[in-house]
């Protein structure tokens, strides 16, 4: 078979009977004309054929497969290498590399960076999707190593290493290091912040972690152990319903990651509940004052709540709370109201044996009179009657130093909201004592306090008891 040159439509190459080519010495001169040096063909002796030729195989268009067979027949090996004089090193400018590129083991790229600070050593530029394969033969036990030279030392010092199984892992001999920073360097004050995302594309199912933040260290035989993690989950994933949870973990006294604090979503829109400790020891401590919007529940057999109104009062399942400062103080008496007019209770002595109502307190203030031994109010008081005495009220009146006896209306004359007591033998609770300007009632140490009750009908035979809240902080 013959080689042609189809520009020329004449033949350059004829095979002889051993299977060799042979060419024409006319034909040798004008070929090599248009031949470059940048390729070599290497044939060895044979009977018909020169030894080493230099041809350029420029102008040879459609028949370089061809003459491909022939130089790689069995009787004429043939080796096309780059010319040695510029295999050594690339001239300067753009260089562009089509298809695969590899190198051996053992060599080094090395790129000399220029003096203007936006001269980079090495830049790798692609207008579509960029991918870098390491271990592709399937050895998980090989990594990528990214290492730092030190020229004076002329040893290398580990800086990550990243495995097929996606782990990278950045390595440091200092103490401080090493450190990831996230710098966002826009001056928008607008714009989104920067953020570290674990997203798990592929869970959608309740009470999954989604991702976790981890603290280990080595126990105390130099094993690795987990002290602490931070842990995000994915509790409800229904829509509209969807939910997250975050857990605050540490080893706890076993080794055993145990959640001392958990942050979830509620039961309605807009609710976050949080778990406070682990266990019926737990303790949890609170420097500086505890701030509460809503009711605190403590554990017990049934839900316990406690609650502060806008007055300041703390309860407990409705109960009011008393500081150890503060104590309850219970005064009674008795007396036989037959009358409607505005009386004066005789707190003073208990209304022991007959004792009838006085309308005036003027000299009356052994009868009726309580001296107070620290600050304090009076909380309520309830009358139970042997008669329905009708629309009533109750009054609480404070006598301030230097007067005998308090006065019946003025800054210091507190009186509850009216109470109907429509039925006998029922007892009714007064409370609420307020002046005229809408102040409640209160009295210092050393006050006189008096009560009076303005009934709409005659009581009868009547009973009452007032409770006085005391506070033992403030005394005589």
């Amino acid at each position: 078979m013959a080689l042609a040159n189809r520009k020329n439509n004449r033949r350059i190459f004829q095979k002889t009977g051993n299977g060799s080519l042979k060419m024409e010495d006319d034909k040798i001169t004008k070929i090599s004309q248009s031949f470059a040096s940048n390729v070599h063909i290497n044939a060895p002796e044979t009977p018909d054929a020169a030894q080493a030729m230099i041809y350029a195989i420029q102008g040879i268009e459609e028949d370089v497969e061809e003459l491909h067979r022939h130089i790689s027949s069995d009787d004429l090996a043939v080796n096309i290498t780059g010319n040695a004089a510029t295999a050594t090193a690339l001239t300067a400018g753009n260089k562009t590399l089509d298809g695969n590129f590899t190198i051996e083991t053992n060599h080094t790229l090395t790129t000399n960076r220029l003096t203007a600070p936006s001269d980079t050593d090495l830049q790798i530029n692609t207008d579509k999707d960029m991918y870098f394969r390491i271990d592709t033969d399937g050895d998980t036990a090989n990594k990528f190593h990214w290492e730092h030279y030190q020229a004076g030392a002329q040893s290398y010092t580990s800086l990550a290493t990243f495995d097929e199984n996606a782990e990278l892992t950045i390595i440091s001999t200092q103490d401080d290091k090493p450190k990831i920073t996230i710098n966002q360097q826009s001056n928008t004050v607008t714009a989104a912040a920067p953020q570290l995302e674990f997203y798990r594309q592929g869970v959608s199912t309740d009470n999954k972690e989604l991702g976790d933040i981890v603290w280990s260290g080595l126990h105390q035989y130099g094993s690795k152990q987990t002290y602490a993690q931070i842990v995000g989950k994915l509790e409800e994933s229904s829509v509209p319903s969807q939910g997250g949870q975050i857990l605050l973990q540490v080893a706890s006294n076993d080794g055993e990651m145990v959640t001392g604090l958990k942050i979830e979503d509620g039961n309605a829109e807009d609710e976050i509940d949080i778990t406070i400790g682990s266990g019926t020891n737990s303790l949890t401590n609170v420097a500086g004052n505890l701030k509460t919007v809503g009711s605190i529940e403590l554990g017990h057999a049934s839900d316990t709540t406690i609650a502060r109104s806008a007055a300041g009062e703390v309860t407990i399942e409705g109960k009011k709370i008393v500081t150890e400062n503060h104590v309850k103080h219970v005064l009674n008496c008795g007396w036989n109201g037959n009358a409607t007019v505005l009386q004066w209770l005789p707190f003073g002595y208990g209304g022991t044996g007959e004792a009838y109502y006085y309308s005036s307190n003027s000299g009356y203030l052994e009868m009726g009179g309580f001296v107070a031994p620290c600050d304090g109010h009076v909380d309520f008081v309830v009358i139970r009657a042997e008669e329905a005495a009708g629309y009533s009220t109750v009054g609480i009146h404070i006598a301030k130093p230097n007067t005998e006896v308090p006065a019946t209306t003025g800054t210091y004359a507190f009186t509850s909201p009216t109470v109907s007591m429509i039925n006998d033998d029922t007892g009714y609770k007064f409370t609420n004592f307020t002046n005229s300007g809408g102040v409640s009632n209160s009295f210092s140490a050393g006050d006189v306090i008096m009560f009076s009750f303005d009934p709409q009908n005659a009581s009868g035979d009547s009973v009452a008891t007032a409770v006085l809240n005391l506070d033992w902080t403030n005394t005589l």
